[in-house]
């Protein structure tokens, strides 16, 4: 009589979620009460995503934590001139990971302003409108923000817009000449900071000049969004013709426009389609 022994090996590979922490963590005095604090994730994570954990503590006190989805969080009532510790965590279906670096803060009564928008390169549509945002820490002692191109203070015009006391800046109407590098500086009684935004766009004029033009008339301004637009028409003989405000609001166009003493204001608020 024969045997046959089977024997079977079983190996087990154990993956753990400890390779997956924050980096790049920053932690930004946002008045006298709050840090804002922003990290970076990994592009790649051993799990499914859960949640991230912040952990704070100031010197010789329990720590304290928070759970969240987003990658940035606002740590309110704390007290200024004690220096705060802070790290974060990603926890995965396999588990929490390892700790990201711990970084420190203390608030102070004289912190410099601090602008704490990211950077972007933006890809704006010719003859449509981009917003441009400028957050900034601790706004209340901010005395003021600007922006600037090609090394000019923009003061605001129709096509240039300065809304919330600077914190946003809308190009209107975007032409060739308007993809350039755009700064916005913040400043309060203790320091400045600044950060630039890109400005690229893509043409949908020529689109419209195919499909929208009207024999014996011209296009004085127009607006388009994705797939609507709005626009102004003037017989060809009439040449007392100026365009008082051409703007975007909440998707609402709207164009005034002066032609022979009179003032013409056309509406649009197209379908909800962006």
């Amino acid at each position: 009589m024969k045997y046959l022994l089977a024997v079977s090996y079983f190996i087990f590979a154990l993956v753990c979620a400890e390779d997956d922490k924050p980096t790049n963590v920053k932690v930004i005095a946002n008045g006298i009460e709050s840090f804002v604090v922003t990290w970076d994730t990994p592009s790649k994570l051993n799990g499914d995503f859960l949640y991230y954990t912040m952990y704070y503590r100031k010197e010789a006190s329990e720590t304290e934590s928070v759970r969240l989805q987003a990658s940035n969080v606002n740590i309110g009532g704390l007290k200024p001139n004690v220096p705060y510790e802070f790290w974060a965590t990603i926890s995965t279906k396999k588990g929490e990971g390892k700790e990201s670096e711990h970084v420190f803060g203390t608030l102070s009564l004289e912190a410099p302003a601090k602008v704490i928008t990211e950077p972007e390169h933006f890809h704006g549509k010719l003859n449509l409108i981009v917003t441009l945002p400028c957050k900034v820490a601790g706004a209340r002692n901010v005395t003021s923000i600007i922006w600037k191109v090609n090394g000019q203070v923009i003061e605001g015009n129709e096509r240039q817009i300065l809304l919330e006391k600077g914190k946003y800046l809308d190009l209107i109407h975007l032409r060739h000449e308007d993809a350039n590098n755009y700064t916005c500086i913040a400043t309060n009684p203790y320091g400045s900071d600044s950060i630039t935004h890109q400005e690229t766009h893509i043409n949908r004029g020529e689109e419209f000049h195919t499909r929208g033009l009207v024999n014996g008339y011209n296009v004085v301004p127009y607006l388009l969004s994705s797939v609507h637009g709005i626009a102004t028409y003037v017989r060809n003989d009439i040449t007392d013709v100026k365009v008082l405000e051409l703007s975007n609001q909440d998707y609402i166009f709207r164009i005034v426009t002066e032609v022979g003493g009179h003032t013409v204001t056309n509406i649009y608020k197209p379908p909800n389609s962006e």
